[in-house]
């Protein structure tokens, strides 16, 4: 990629679903491992977004399987019911941390689903927006505050990221993760939903730490 974040990978495969290329986990181990870089560190200071497809093919080991972790914040699946799945996103901070979730199961698995995770994290009033296939989730409006912030933001300067599990290797995800993209700029959801409608998916799997991505 642009900035190097290719990552290491280990006990994935790497196929191409529809016009997404990226990596399959297979529920109970593996991961790939971004390291920790300057260009995908602290994304949420200040706001920014995370975006990616998808296809679950469940929620994944120990049902909370992770779409990507760092050690202060997390994106997971969780919840499966009649086939479809809960999103939910965690931030540590210095007080309460904050736990968001959407208020319903609304992923269906077997299925590619585009998210987008915008979140600003300075101050404790912000709360994050879900784009998931183009419909726009807030607090009181699909997304439910399990538990609000108090305090401040962790810091995960230093810390790796990776996609599809935590660095336990204890909730690895279940199916296929692509076209990762991480940037320390707060994407209009407005613009999030229209680039969804527009291209359904990027062609390549990227990971990058600003807008710069195309």
């Amino acid at each position: 990629t642009v900035y190097g974040n290719d990552g290491t990978d280990t006990a994935v495969a790497w196929e191409q679903q529809n016009n997404s290329v990226g990596a399959v986990f297979n529920g109970t181990s593996g991961d790939i491992d971004l390291s920790s870089d300057t260009s995908i560190d602290e994304i949420f200071i200040g706001g920014g977004h995370i975006s990616t497809t998808f296809n679950a093919k469940s929620d994944g080991e120990a049902t909370q399987g992770r779409v990507l972790s760092k050690a202060i914040w997390q994106i997971y699946l969780r919840d499966i019911s009649a086939g479809v799945v809960r999103v939910e996103f965690y931030h540590t901070f210095s007080g309460t941390n904050g736990q968001w979730q959407t208020t319903n199961t609304v992923v269906p698995i077997n299925e590619l689903t585009t998210i987008t995770f915008i979140y600003n994290s300075d101050s404790i009033s912000n709360s994050p927006v879900f784009i998931i296939n183009g419909v726009k989730y807030t607090v009181g409006n699909g997304i439910t505050a399990i538990t609000s912030p108090t305090g401040t933001a962790n810091v995960d300067l230093g810390s790796n990221i990776l996609i599809g599990n935590l660095v336990s290797d204890g909730a690895t995800f279940d199916g296929f993760i692509g076209d990762v993209k991480l940037s320390d700029v707060t994407r209009p959801s407005s613009e999030a939903i229209t680039s969804y409608n527009a291209e359904k998916s990027d062609t390549d799997m990227t990971t990058v730490g600003d807008e710069n991505t195309q």
